[in-house]
């Protein structure tokens, strides 16, 4: 079964975070979110930016993932 482009942006994303390399990660989810919404990609953002100390828009971002999926809050 193919993967989505989501899907494989959000992996790369996920293989940057555990580089600690942030930025990297931070710009491949600000570009899939700008080709579109997605609850994952929207927490992935609040996990990158909540590792930077940038806590407002690690919050925004859950909070955008939470509004987008809300049967996935845990």
């Amino acid at each position: 079964m193919p993967t989505s482009p989501t899907s494989q942006v959000c992996a790369e994303a996920v293989q940057a975070l555990e580089r600690q390399d942030i930025s990297s990660a931070i710009g491949l989810l600000r570009a899939e979110l700008a080709r579109q919404p997605d609850p994952q990609v929207h927490a992935l953002l609040g996990l990158a930016h909540f590792r930077c100390e940038q806590y407002e828009p690690a919050v925004h971002h859950y909070a955008a993932a939470l509004a987008l999926a809300p049967d996935r809050a845990a």
